[in-house]
Order: structure tokens, then sequence, then C-alpha cells
């Protein structure tokens, strides 16, 4: 049977949301038996030629204003939008909720806009919201999905506003997985195992044994 394919590709200035790729990628590798996972750093070697994947892992850190990281900047403008129709993608984002509480992971917003209504991409791997003030204003209830059902303390942000939120089956979520490894990178490990576990899932990739 032929491997599944996985693309992990993310833009980074500082080295966190690469260190962040890293984790991820190694958390497939002890999860998912049979696949191969490459890396891209858009500035070292710009974005993959995204036919040759069948699952896309897009990462971006939320700068200035909420502004996307610029390589992330630069490949939306320079991607035609149908190299990434109907592609399976999901997303990770890193921000601070201290210092930039209205601006929170906006990359995340940013990217799963351009993903969904220009590129028309399949998107997964949404995470949960709780104890937020701008997330407790939308509708919420309780639900029976089991990828939903993450320990309270994993989903628990404090910010006032982000461009990442929405709404999934009437319950607050954000676009992909929003991590704060500056006042929450205790939270970091055990929220990728989470995350990663309920892509697998999604995917229907097939678990180790």
């Amino acid at each position: 049977m032929k491997s599944p394919k996985i693309c992990i590709c993310y833009g980074t200035s500082n080295g966190a949301t690469a260190k962040t790729a890293k984790m991820i990628k190694e958390e497939f590798f002890s999860k998912i038996s049979n696949i191969q996972i490459d890396t891209f750093n858009l500035y070292e070697s710009g974005p993959p030629d995204w036919k040759n994947y069948e699952f896309l892992v897009l990462g971006s850190p939320t700068y200035y204003n909420g502004q996307l990281q610029d390589d992330w900047s630069q490949t939306v403008l320079s991607t035609p939008p149908n190299e990434l129709q109907n592609k399976k993608v999901a997303l990770f984002g890193l921000g601070d909720q201290e210092s930039y509480c209205f601006t929170f992971v906006d990359s995340l917003g940013h990217l799963a806009q351009w993903l969904l209504k220009e590129c028309k991409a399949k998107l997964a791997g949404y995470w949960p919201v709780q104890n937020c003030g701008t997330a407790d204003n939308l509708i919420c209830k309780q639900l029976d999905d089991s990828k939903f059902k993450i320990p309270f303390s994993l989903t628990s942000y404090c910010f006032e506003e982000s461009a990442a939120l929405t709404t999934y089956q009437n319950r607050p979520v954000f676009y992909g997985l929003a991590l704060d490894q500056y006042s929450q990178n205790e939270l970091t490990n055990a929220r990728i195992s989470f995350w990663c576990e309920s892509l697998i899932n999604d995917w229907n990739l097939n678990m180790r044994n």
C-alpha cells in the first residue's frame, strides 16, 4: 500500500514556529504507521509542489497588528488558488494572548479565509475554545464529536479578539491549533498531541498499534 504523504509547511522569523513544526512531525511519526512527512521552511526553500501531497499542515506566527508572517504573505500572493483546491489542510498558529490580546493568532484566520474562500480547500483540525469573553458570546453547546473531548485546561484561553475564531457545529473554535508559547508553554506538548490525534481520525490514517 502506498504511504500517505504529509507536508508540513511554515513561515518563521525567530525559530518558534520551526520548533513547533518539528514537534508536530515527531508526534505524527509516533502515532502513524507507514507515513511520509516532509517539512518546508518557506524562507529557506519556498513553498512545496502542493500536488505531491495528500495532506497539508500549514503554520504561521502572528506579527505586528495581526499580520501573517512575511514569507506566508508572499506565498499567498504568488500561489494560484487552484493548486490547493480540494486539498486536505490543517492549520496551526503561534501567538501571545497577554501582550497581543486583540490580535491573538490572527494569522490562523487569514490563512483559513484564503484557503476556504479563494482556494476551496478542505479544512480540518478545528480547535475548541473555552474561557474567553469573545468566544463565550458565540452560541455554544456540548458536542458528541469525539475529537472535541479534550481536557478543559487545553482549550482555555484568555484574550479579547481574534480573527481566527469561528464556529463548528455551533461551538466556538479556532480555525486550527492555537498555541501560546509565552504564557501557556506548559500546555503546548499536550495540545499538539490531542490535535494530531484528531487529524489522524479526520484523515483516516492508520494509527500505530
